[in-house]
């Protein structure tokens, strides 16, 4: 069966019914909202002081990862389920966010787990971590992860979105002819455990049929929510990064002294 849809007419399944406007329009609101949010942090990290630092340079870019990855979980979830689309509406739209889905986990994952060793390394054997994560060694640790990231988007089977049940799913024609052996709820449970919540209610979706609010409410708030919320960790419990966003903002609204003129 693979990706082929020319043996079934994906209009078996009305187009109001695989429809959510109201779904997609807060989808929007989020993803604006949260975009926003993000923006005084990524102007903190992105100084050249704190980017010579390897555990702000990793959350350098685990926030422009989660930037990225509300392009797909809120602006691209959220025009595919106003529109109503399935795999076989768009097939290569739907593909290419599949992959592009995929390349965001893998990278999210890998650099999760690096700032996870980081920051274990550095409590406990403040030498060691110099050794493994200093600037260099980071910076060729993100390269690797890049790599891998692309490979990933590139080899394994793209995660394809589903308007009619609000979700992901490998299975392209998921509603339509679901896949009875169950066999991607393994390749879900490996690509999608990152952030906890958000991959792991889309692997149980793969074996077992919610009904149709709990899926549209997991895509709200397992997967916008879990990517955006970092922005107000970051800005509430990061000290230094909350100091230096205060001090930007004072800067800005501060009116700069007048010089004076010199004395003979």
């Amino acid at each position: 069966m693979g990706y082929n849809c020319s043996f079934y007419d994906y209009n078996t399944i009305p187009y109001e019914s695989r429809r959510h406007p109201i779904i997609a329009a807060i989808l929007f609101v989020c993803y604006f909202v949260f975009e926003l949010l993000y923006i005084p942090s990524l102007i903190v990290l992105s100084k050249r002081k704190n980017r010579r630092q390897p555990c702000y340079l990793l959350m350098l870019c685990l926030v422009l990862i989660d930037m990225f990855a509300l392009i797909l979980t809120a602006l691209y979830c959220g025009f595919m389920l106003l529109k109503g689309e399935v795999f076989c509406s768009s097939p290569l739209l739907v593909y290419g966010f599949g992959v592009y889905a995929n390349m965001i986990w893998c990278s999210e994952m890998l650099v999760c787990i690096a700032l996870a060793v980081n920051r274990c390394l550095t409590i406990i054997w403040g030498k060691t971590a110099s050794r493994f994560f200093g600037i260099t060694q980071t910076r060729w640790l993100i390269f690797i992860i890049v790599i891998i990231t692309t490979l990933c988007g590139i080899l394994t089977p793209p995660i394809l979105f589903n308007s009619t049940k609000a979700s992901f799913f490998f299975n392209p024609h998921e509603t339509y002819f679901p896949d009875l052996r169950k066999k991607t709820f393994i390749q879900v449970l490996i690509v999608n455990c990152i952030s906890v919540l958000g991959p792991l209610s889309i692997a149980l979706m793969q074996v077992i049929e919610y009904p149709t609010f709990i899926l549209l409410t997991s895509t709200i708030f397992l997967t916008v929510i879990t990517k955006g919320s970092s922005s107000m960790v970051y800005l509430t419990l990061n000290r230094q990064i909350k100091n230096e966003v205060f001090q930007l903002i004072s800067n800005e609204f501060t009116p700069s002294s007048v010089s004076r003129s010199p004395k003979f």
